[in-house]
């Protein structure tokens, strides 16, 4: 689960291959469900400058989207994948296990269940 840097929105991820996009001040239901991966997805980021997150799981892949929140509340965001990016070697079933962004630079970094970190830039 990861809470967007405005404060009003929510990403939770789950094991059932969703990540489920909440816009807290539009309604409690659901805003999206995003498909982007084909396992479990452990772990989800929003970058706290950019208008980017991040999430990876089981399936070895990480997803960058484009997550724009307008502050006209009468515009709902905007979700747009942009990148699929190759997670580490799978161990015991795992991949990606953890996501973060760099505080100021749109690099994000991914601890691998074959127990490395990988940075991308």
């Amino acid at each position: 689960m990861a809470v967007h840097p405005a404060g009003d929105n929510l990403l939770v991820c789950s094991y059932d291959r969703k990540c489920i996009w909440f816009d807290l001040e539009l309604s409690s239901k659901p805003y999206q469900t995003l498909r982007l991966h084909g396992g479990a997805v452990r772990s989800v980021s929003f970058h706290r400058r950019y208008p980017l997150f991040a999430s990876g799981g089981d399936d070895d892949n990480i997803v960058v989207s484009h997550g724009m929140v307008y502050n006209d509340l009468l515009q709902n965001p905007l979700l747009v994948p942009l990148k699929s990016l190759s997670g580490g070697a799978r161990a015991a079933d795992l991949n990606v296990l953890e996501l973060r962004w760099h505080p100021a630079q749109p690099w994000l970094a991914a601890a691998c269940a074959d127990g490395t970190l990988r940075l991308y830039a």
